[in-house]
């Protein structure tokens, strides 16, 4: 038998003997293995929808306001993913509840985990009454299946990625039957591996090892593609002629189609990749979403219709449902009743032939007699979120295949084209732990959010080392770099070429097809900046880009938002919150007094519940330094001030965040911010970026009477915890002064501009 990391393990496998017309029957995935070489006497596998309805009415009874998470099944269906994964990672890691209780952390900690451990006990509990066997619990109560294990007479295993404490465990009780032979690249990204099988290896071998003795068998120098190329554009529309021109020129050297992998770090771009592929000669692995099918959209409005999500569905309803009138009336009728019969005969007419296959067994999923005490939106809600998990296949698609980075596990091509090598996209960061944080983890061994990236780059760089020829694309603007893992590697990054861009661009469209917004003639108007009040927002958008200081204060073109998107609002969110939690007390005694307060500000914010949870884990490091800040003798004097004041001929506005009194009696000026400042000199654009802040707060205060020195003037990064000292000068600032001065004597021209930003309000308008 033949184990491999997944299903395009085995094709590629295949594939290297297809030619001598040889038959493998014993090839197969780790995920297949497991459920085959494992079981749980007396117990059958759960039903998925069963598994949510027993776990949320076990949460129920354990405690109803757990988290500040509503419990109604109809809401928890969206958190419940984030409990499952924390029961699946203790339990594959061999990590008792109980131990993250011994971890040295504040008192609500300790509590949260309790809840926890009360829900894992009772729903353990509640499974055993049906009989059902859930994963989380398989790590604890499995048996080896002798019989299936001990029909091969060895095993090989093509490995790519970690072992978890389970799999070991489970590997060392099957190579006491049968010889395990693993097979892997050691990479400097995959070093515990050395510690999991208690040997020594070399970087960048390929080795054959027997797992019992761990004795080395063979190993193998592995080397990298002899070409690895980066190339920075602009556009990010221009990656799709990136991958045209590339894909040419590889076929036209003597590649075969076959052999060329396209792999996209943000596997959202493959819609845009897939519309600009007119010829078809694309094969999209991972599939398209099944969002866009027929019975998606109709279930998918009628359910934001009924729960009054958006009035724009109430109008698409009308729009696609002019045949499914039926449809529509019976979940009207029946929307708040038990009708579990009902719902699935409705649901079986409506299964798109095309999709029958697809679609079926989660039909199937519903027949169980357990979900008949719900009512039929919370059923129309879990098959929407079954749905959601399904990707149609690409069987139109031509030779040339485009994959994620998860699906180049066993991939193997001679020219890979790799695209959005952006530090934001990759490695792809996990935003939070939903119950844990980092040093908790560290405290109980459990894998920390370096490994999982280190995975990724493990994932990436075999990719390099099973190639000829990379060539690598990213985005390079004011919110957009390259990727860390830049720096791990001696790539050879092309220099800019604008005409070369500009030749992409045009390969995807045409001169002909190109539309321009912006008039081409020069837009002159008498604009007089001492006239007018002036922020620092308002000084950087002029000097940043004059045609969005055109739209945005000229001509009043306000920024169009269709929906509220949380993330847009966390900066405003978190100034709010930290006003709430200083408006009383300028200073804490202990971070748990700190972190209630914060705690408390949290809930008087109207604050999404995920974005609240992440930011509470977040402000730990924040929270820490400001104790230690207060014990020094530190003291908030103001909060949200706002100030007004008339400086070199200019009416300077702005709203200060804090001031602090330091124990010297001196004032200290803060600014927050969500991440670290923006630098301000961009040598990747060489472009200036023009953030005065720290300083037109300082001249706010000078002015109003306050007395504070140059040196005390800082930013405070929320998501570190640290203060960084301002770095701009007076003089520069009193030259960009002068320079509007200079400008207000003539006609300003609007027409200059930069590339701009993909986040851009006016990008549409602008079209650049």
């Amino acid at each position: 038998m033949i184990i491999f990391t997944n299903r395009r393990g085995v094709r590629n496998f295949k594939k290297r003997f297809e030619n001598e017309n040889r038959s493998f029957e014993n090839l197969i995935t780790i995920e297949e293995f497991l459920k085959r070489a494992i079981f749980v006497d007396g117990f059958r596998r759960v039903n998925r929808l069963e598994r949510e309805v027993i776990f949320n009415s076990v949460v129920k009874r354990v405690r109803r306001d757990i988290f500040s998470i509503d419990t109604d099944i109809f809401n928890f269906l969206s958190y419940s993913k984030y409990f499952f994964s924390f029961f699946e990672e203790l339990a594959v890691e061999g990590v008792e509840i109980s131990y993250l209780k011994d971890a040295d952390y504040y008192e609500d900690y300790k509590t949260h985990i309790s809840i926890l451990e009360e829900i894992f006990e009772k729903y353990k509990i509640e499974m055993e009454k049906f009989g059902y066997l859930d994963s989380i619990f398989t790590p604890k109560n499995y048996e080896l299946n002798l019989p299936y294990i001990k029909s091969f007479k060895k095993i090989e295993y093509i490995f790519e990625g970690r072992f978890t404490n389970f799999q070991l465990e489970l590997f060392n009780k099957i190579s006491n039957e049968i010889p395990i032979y693993l097979n892997f690249v050691r990479s400097k990204f995959n070093s515990k591996i050395e510690k999991q099988l208690e040997m020594e290896f070399e970087p960048n071998f390929e080795y054959r090892i027997e797992w019992k003795s761990r004795k080395i068998l063979s190993k193998r120098k592995v080397s990298f593609a002899k070409k690895i190329d980066i190339y920075s554009f602009q556009n990010r529309i221009s990656q799709v002629g990136f991958v045209k021109e590339k894909i040419f020129k590889a076929v036209e050297s003597g590649v075969s189609p076959e052999k060329i992998g396209v792999i996209l770090l943000e596997e959202s771009f493959a819609t845009t990749l897939q519309k600009f592929d007119i010829k078809r000669n694309l094969n999209f692995a991972m599939g398209f979403s099944i969002k866009e099918s027929q019975i998606y959209l109709i279930l998918n409005a009628i359910y934001k219709s009924l729960t009054g999500d958006s009035k724009e569905n109430s109008f698409r309803l009308k729009r696609i449902l002019e045949e499914e009138a039926e449809l529509f009336l019976y979940f009207s009728k029946n929307w708040e009743k038990r009708d579990l019969a009902g719902f699935r005969e409705i649901l079986k007419g409506v299964i798109e032939k095309s999709l029958f296959k697809k679609i079926f067994p989660i039909w199937k999923l519903f027949l169980s007699d357990n979900l008949e005490k719900l009512p039929v939106k919370v059923l129309l809600k879990l098959f929407l979120k079954e749905l959601e998990e399904i990707s149609i296949d690409d069987t139109k698609g031509g030779k040339i295949t485009v994959l994620g980075l998860l699906e180049t596990r066993g991939a193997e091509f001679e020219t890979v084209i790799i695209l959005d090598f952006n530090d934001e996209v990759f490695p792809k960061r996990e935003e939070k732990d939903f119950f844990i944080n980092s040093d908790i983890r560290r405290d109980v061994k459990l894998p920390l959010i370096e490994d999982r990236e280190a995975l990724q780059k493990l994932y990436l760089q075999r990719v390099f080392q099973k190639a000829e020829a990379v060539y690598i694309s990213y985005v390079s603007s004011e919110t957009t770099k390259i990727s860390r893992f830049f720096h791990d590697f001696n790539f050879r990054e092309k220099p800019y070429n604008k005409s070369y861009e500009k030749h992409l661009l045009e390969i995807v469209l045409p001169k002909s097809e190109v539309k321009n917004h912006w008039r081409e003639e020069r837009v002159l108007e008498n604009y007089k900046f001492s006239k007018r009040e002036l922020s620092n927002s308002k000084l950087r958008n002029f000097l940043e880009c004059r045609r969005g200081f055109y739209f945005k204060y000229i001509l009043g073109i306000e920024k169009h938002i269709l929906d509220r998107d949380p993330n847009l609002e966390v900066g405003n969110l978190l100034h709010t919150v930290l006003n709430l939690a200083y408006r009383d007390v300028k200073s804490f005694e202990t971070i748990y007094e700190l972190e209630k307060s914060l705690q408390t500000a949290f809930d008087e914010v109207d604050f999404e519940n995920l974005y609240k949870d992440f930011w509470l884990q977040k402000l730990e490091r924040f929270a820490k330094n400001e104790i230690l800040r207060f014990q020094s003798g530190v003291r908030i004097s103001l909060l949200e001030v706002d100030f007004e004041t008339e400086y070199r001929g200019f009416k300077f506005i702005g709203r200060v965040d804090r001031v602090d009194i330091l124990p010297d009696g001196n004032l200290l000026l803060i600014d927050y911010k969500t991440k670290e400042p923006t630098k301000f000199y961009n040598s990747e654009i060489g472009k200036k970026e023009h953030d005065f802040q720290l300083l037109f707060y300082y001249i706010l205060l000078s002015e109003n009477g306050y007395k504070v020195d140059l040196e005390n003037l800082f930013y405070y990064n929320l998501s570190e915890g640290k203060l960084i000292p301002n770095s701009r000068t007076l003089e520069e600032f009193h030259e960009v002064l002068e320079s509007l001065k200079t400008l207000e004597k003539e006609k300003i021209d609007f027409h200059e501009t930069v590339e701009c930003s993909s986040y851009c309000e006016f990008k549409i308008v602008c079209n650049r």
